[in-house]
Formats: structure tokens, sequence, C-alpha cells
């Protein structure tokens, strides 16, 4: 028969409560605490006690730092809040690993002309190849004009030209400005129109589309004075003779 200790009494060394233990299990580690809560307090505080604690430079609190490895921190806070406010109040200062290569400066500026407006652009050498446009409107309206037709990547033998819906290259950004210079309304009935992909069911009659006055297949004119914002149910029933355009202009609907 294995010989069982006596249990003997002890106090927690996390809670001050007094418990029973095998003293052969306390001779190993064993049952050091009252419970498994205790065990956990005092494993906390240990780790807690070897962490570095630092004060805030900006509010002053205490905090426990956390390592950083392979970074030369100027100072640390206990937020980010505090870490916005050290910048702005000098505490940590901008570090520049690699200097600029590029002095900016009036001597060595030099003026370019926009490839497609031909206006100058301020510049400096460096750059001279990759500053070509003076805004962001030009380079995507050279994008535009350079991809037209054989130049475009999805060109294929000028099959687009012949269909029943092609209105000129120009089209698309001709219709856009008619819609803006009326308001996206209707001109005959007045009701505000609706792009195709975001009208209900039940308002396919306002689908908003764009009119020649004058026919395209006979002038070929996409010019805004030739074209007028109209909802699809107007647009049907003036090409079917059921409605009549009345906008002072001295063309005249074919």
């Amino acid at each position: 028969m294995p010989i069982i200790a006596e249990l003997i009494d002890r106090n927690c060394p996390a809670c001050n409560k007094s418990y029973k233990v095998n003293p052969n299990r306390l001779k190993h580690g064993r049952q050091v605490t009252c419970s498994r809560e205790c065990t956990s307090k005092i494993r906390r505080a240990k780790i807690e006690a070897t962490k570095e604690k630092a004060d805030c430079p900006v509010c002053g609190e205490t905090f426990i730092l956390r390592p950083i490895k392979g970074k030369s921190v100027q100072a640390r806070y206990c937020s980010q809040a505090c870490a916005y406010k050290g910048k702005t109040l000098g505490f940590t200062k901008r570090v520049i690993a690699k200097p600029y290569d590029i002095k900016v400066s009036r001597k060595n500026k030099i003026f370019v002309n926009c490839q497609q407006c031909q206006k100058q652009i301020e510049t400096i050498p460096a750059l001279k190849d990759r500053r070509k446009f003076c805004s962001k409107d030009c380079c995507n309206l050279s994008k535009v004009t350079s991809s037209k037709g054989s130049n475009n990547p999805s060109w294929v033998d000028g099959r687009s030209y012949n269909k029943s819906c092609y209105r000129g290259d120009n089209w698309e950004s001709q219709r856009l400005l008619v819609y803006k210079r009326d308001n996206f309304s209707c001109q005959i009935c007045k009701e505000k129109c609706l792009s195709r992909k975001r009208v209900a069911k039940e308002q396919d009659h306002l689908v908003i589309q764009c009119h020649h006055i004058v026919s395209w297949h006979l002038t070929h004119d996409n010019s805004l004075e030739n074209l007028v914002t109209l909802c699809v149910s107007c647009h049907k029933k003036l090409h079917e003779g059921n409605l009549t355009l009345c906008i002072p202009t001295t063309k005249q609907e074919d």
C-alpha cells in the first residue's frame, strides 16, 4: 500500500487564503496556490515586473513599453493620439534615411510645352521626360485621341463604323455635355431622366437619351446645337410623329 502523506495547512501567496496541500506535491513545485486563478495572478505579476515602463512625454502617464525590433525610436507614447501631438510638439523629429538626389531651385528649372495644348510647364531637367502634360484633363484627352481607329488595341477591321448605332468618335463626350446642359431633364415633358443602369422597372419610360435635331445620317453633325436631351418615351413618340419638338433653333427636325 502506498504511503499517503498528511495534508498540511498553507496560506495562498496570491489571496492569503488558507488551504490544505500535500507536502510531497509542494516539494516539487505543485499546488503552490489555492486555485488556478491565483496561479495566473502570480504568473501575470512576474511578467509585468520584467516589462520596461516609461512615462509618456505628452500626458505624463506611465505605460509599458512594447519591444520594437530594428527601429530606433526617439520618443514613445501611451497612445496614437499622444504620438500625433508629440510630432507637433517636436518630441519626434523627422529622420531621412536617404537624402534627396535632386535639389529643386530656381536656377535649374526649365520650361517644356504640354503635348496636348502647348501650354508652358515649369519643371526640372530630371523630370523633363516624365512631365508631358499640364493637367490631368490634357493627359486624358491625349489618351483618347491617340487610341482612335487602328491605334486602339481592340481594333479589328473598322466594322464598328458601319453599325447603325455608330454616331461618330466624339459621340460619348458630346452626349454627356448635352445632358449636363439640359440638367438631365427631358426637353419635352420636363421630367428628370435616369440612367439605364439605375432605373427601376416602373420607371423605364424615364431612361435618358440624346436626340439629333437633324438626323445624323444626313449631316453627321454632333454639335451641341444639333443635340437635345429626351426621355425614351418622348424620343419614341417623336420618331413616330406623335410629338413635335419645339426648341428655338435654326435647324429643323428631319
